[in-house]
C-alpha cells in the first residue's frame, strides 16, 4: 500500500487556479501506480465549502483506481483547514483500518510542504517504517501573500517535520539548497516526464510540415503572473504564418475565448483539456512557450514544471530566463527572451532559422531531459527504497 497525501482538485471545468498542481499530483499518482495497486490519497485540498463529514471512497484517476480519504469540510476553507490539523489523528486512523484487511504502508510520498502533509508526516513516521518522501514544489515564502500567516503556519510544521524524510525532491536549485541542512538526501526534481512525451519526442519532430503554418503552444494557467497576458497580445503581433494554441484556465480566460473569435485563424483556445488531448496537441506544435513571470522575481523559490516537459518533447521552446542551476545542460537547446510581447514575437518571426541552427542542442536537451526525470528513473529508484526499507519487492 503506497499513500500520497497531496491537496488535489482534479479536472475543475468552472476554472481550477491549480492547474500545475493537479497536473503534477497526476503524474505522481502514474508513477506510483507502477509500484502498487493499492494506493491511498489523502485528499487535502478541502475543496467542498460545505459541511461534511470524512469521506472515504473508490475513485479512478486518469486510469489509475485508488482510495480518496476526504478530511471534513466546512463551508470556509480556511477555518476547516485548520481544523483538519487539530483533528488530524481521524484521519491517519483510517491507515489503521486499512491494516486490518491485511495491507501495510511501504510508501509515503508527501505533496508540496504545506502544514496539514508535514503534521500528517510528523505522525505516521512514528508508526510506520515506511520511508517517507517530499515534493518539495514552492518554497514558502517565494510569492508576496501579504499579511497572510498561510507562509509562516506551513514553515513551522515543515521545519518540526523535515527530519523525518527519507528523500526530498526539490523544484529547484535554491529550494535544494534551503533544505540540504536539514536533510542530506535531496535531489532536483523540476517536473516529471511522462512516457508519452518521450514519444512525442521520437515520432514527432517540429519544423516538419513544410508550407504550413507553425503552430506554437501554450499549456498552463490564464493569468498575469505565468505570462499569459504576452500570448494574449501575439495574436496581433504575428502574421497568418503562426497559429497559436492555447490550454488552461485563469483570470484572463473569457479575454482569450474573445480574442479567439476575434483572430481565429491565429489563436485557437481549447480550454480545458485532460492529459490524452493535452499530449495530442503538444505532438501537433512547432515550438512551445513559458513567458511566465522572471522566476527571480520570487525569490528562486519555484520553476515552472511545463518548462521541462517542453524540453523533453522535442519542442523549440522559447522562454523567459530561468535557473538552470543543477540541470544546466538541460537549457543548451532553449531560446530565452525579455519578458515581452515584442520579445516574444520577433522570437517567434525567427523561430524556424534558430531552430535549424540549433537543432542538436535540442535533441540532446530532450533526451536528457526524459533520462533525468522520466517516469522510469523514478520509479526504479523508488523501487529500491521501499526493498531496502521494508524488505517487500515493490
Amino acid at each position: 500500500m503506497i499513500v500520497l497525501v497531496a491537496p488535489y482538485t482534479g479536472y475543475n471545468k468552472s476554472g481550477d487556479v491549480h492547474l500545475g498542481a493537479s497536473k503534477k499530483i497526476r503524474f505522481v499518482i502514474s508513477v506510483l501506480s507502477k509500484l502498487s495497486n493499492d494506493i491511498i490519497l489523502i485528499n487535502s485540498a478541502h475543496n467542498a465549502l460545505e459541511k461534511n463529514a470524512l469521506v472515504k471512497r473508490k475513485i479512478v484517476i486518469d486510469g489509475v483506481s485508488l482510495t480518496e480519504i476526504l478530511p471534513p469540510t466546512i463551508q470556509r476553507r480556511a477555518v476547516g483547514k485548520l481544523l483538519n490539523l487539530v483533528n488530524i489523528n481521524e484521519v491517519v486512523e483510517q491507515l489503521e483500518t486499512e491494516e486490518q484487511t491485511g495491507k501495510a504502508p511501504e510508501l509515503f510520498w508527501f505533496y508540496n510542504a504545506y502544514a496539514f502533509e508535514m503534521l500528517f508526516a510528523n505522525k505516521v513516521s512514528k508508526k510506520y517504517k515506511a520511508p517517507l518522501i517530499l515534493e518539495f514544489e514552492d518554497w514558502h515564502f517565494s510569492r508576496n501573500r501579504g499579511g497572510s500567516l498561510k507562509p509562516w503556519i506551513d514553515y513551522l510544521f515543515w521545519r518540526i517535520s523535515i527530519g523525518k524524510f527519507e528523500k526530498v525532491y526539490a523544484i529547484n536549485a535554491n529550494v535544494r539548497n534551503i533544505v540540504r541542512p536539514l536533510c542530506s538526501n535531496v535531489s532536483l526534481l523540476p517536473g516529471v516526464v511522462p512516457k508519452s512525451l518521450a514519444i512525442i519526442a521520437q515520432n514527432n519532430a517540429p519544423f516538419a510540415k513544410s508550407g504550413k503554418a507553425l503552430k506554437i503552444g501554450y499549456f498552463g494557467g490564464l493569468s498575469k503572473e505565468k505570462g499569459a497576458d504576452i500570448v494574449l497580445a501575439l495574436p496581433d503581433m504575428l502574421s497568418s504564418n503562426f497559429v497559436l494554441h492555447v490550454t488552461g484556465s485563469g483570470s484572463l480566460s473569457t479575454l482569450f475565448t474573445e480574442q479567439s473569435h476575434k483572430t481565429p485563424d491565429k489563436l485557437v483556445y481549447h480550454g480545458l483539456v485532460d492529459d490524452k488531448e493535452l499530449m495530442e496537441i503538444i505532438a501537433d506544435c512547432d515550438i512551445i512557450l513559458n513567458p511566465h513571470t522572471p522566476i527571480a522575481e520570487f525569490k528562486d523559490g519555484l520553476f515552472p514544471f511545463k518548462v521541462i516537459e517542453s524540453i523533453a518533447s522535442g519542442r523549440m521552446l522559447i522562454s523567459t530566463e530561468l535557473s538552470f542551476t543543477g540541470f544546466e545542460e538541460l537549457a543548451k537547446g532553449t531560446l530565452f527572451v525579455d519578458h515581452s510581447v515584442t520579445a516574444f514575437a520577433k522570437a517567434i518571426t525567427e523561430a524556424r532559422s534558430w531552430f535549424e541552427k540549433n537543432k542538436t542542442d535540442i535533441e540532446e536537451s530532450s533526451s536528457k531531459a526524459i533520462a533525468m526525470f522520466g517516469e522510469e528513473s523514478i520509479v526504479g529508484y523508488l523501487k529500491q527504497l521501499i526493498e531496502t526499507k521494508t524488505g517487500h519487492i515493490a
